[in-house]
């Protein structure tokens, strides 16, 4: 509509507004768009691959602008900058926008996981080195009054609270193990998984094939090897009746890999609240877990999950 407002004053600027608009709205995403793609390339790993296909997305947005604005100007109407009797190019600009909204959908959904599980080390880090010495240390004193007060209810009343606060340590203790496991902070993922293999008990032997040193991994990542592979494992021990097992490790293109086998019998029956919840813990970051019983006999577990970094020098150790 040419001036819609019925302003003659107005006319000139509404030619004005209806060609420049769209233009500059145009070259706009386009900068934005190379931008974008600009910062994923000079940004940390972990932001980097937050925003990777939000630059895809953005990226083959911005052409299809390109391909529409040129599309616009050779069509025969030279007044008009877009296509604008032709439905591809409207479904194609739809689209455009359409893919935009949803890979920012993704990058905020997919890759928030990454950031709660960041969120969750920080918070037991908190509890860990605050509340929890805090806790201990009231304990302490609460404990060196008693030994100055004789029998009566003071006494009493310190014992009570004596006993409170050890309860209250105890749940700390218990939420800082269930936001996350203290070895891997302490040991990192590959020694925390070699630290636990050799203080289980029994005659299995379980041997670990991993690189040297594993890439910096997310947090929520390292979360989910550790206890994927820490259930296959006692899977092993309760089921499958069998004398060896092997727990390898590795990180190639931006994938971890985790595989945990053995040489007892097959899996049997349906699958129970472990298997399923290794199966929950790989989706839930955008990978997968399969268990599958080997050729050779035995059981195979495994899970692929997002990394970052790449492979290293792979070696054999065994753990026990």
């Amino acid at each position: 509509m040419i001036n819609p407002l019925g302003v003659p004053a107005m006319e000139g600027a509404a030619q004005v507004a209806d060609i420049g608009f769209p233009v500059f709205t145009g070259i706009l995403f386009i900068a934005g768009a190379v931008n974008l793609a600009m910062r994923a390339r000079h940004t940390r790993a972990t932001e980097r691959a937050q925003v990777k296909w939000l630059v895809y997305a953005v990226s083959l947005a911005g052409l299809i602008v390109i391909a529409r604005l040129v599309a616009g100007l050779r069509d025969g109407f030279p007044d008009q900058i877009w296509p604008v009797l032709s439905p591809f190019w409207e479904l194609a600009g739809a689209a455009a926008m359409t893919l935009v909204l949803a890979a920012i959908g993704v990058a905020v959904l997919w890759y928030g996981l990454f950031d709660i599980e960041e969120e969750r080390r920080r918070i037991r880090n908190d509890l860990h080195d605050g509340l929890g010495p805090t806790l201990a240390a009231l304990t302490m004193r609460a404990e060196a009054v008693q030994d100055l007060v004789g029998p009566g209810p003071a006494r009493e009343l310190l014992e009570e609270i004596i006993g409170d606060a050890e309860a209250a340590v105890a749940d700390v203790r218990a939420l800082i193990e269930g936001l996350r496991p203290p070895a891997l902070d302490s040991l990192g993922l590959l020694r925390a998984l070699s630290s636990h293999v050799a203080g289980l008990p029994g005659e299995l032997t379980i041997r670990i094939e991993a690189p040297a040193e594993l890439p910096a991994l997310p947090a929520a990542t390292e979360v989910a090897a550790y206890h994927i592979a820490v259930e296959a494992l006692a899977n092993v021990r309760r089921h499958a009746r069998a004398s060896r097992a092997w727990l390898r490790l590795s990180a190639i293109d931006e994938t971890l890999s985790l595989e945990v086998c053995d040489n007892g019998r097959g899996p049997e029956g349906k699958a129970g609240v472990g298997t399923l919840s290794m199966r929950d813990r790989a989706a839930e970051l955008g990978g997968w877990c399969t268990i599958e019983p080997r050729q050779e006999g035995g059981t195979r577990v495994l899970a692929m999950l997002p990394a970052r970094g790449g492979n290293h020098g792979t070696h054999q150790h065994p753990a026990r």
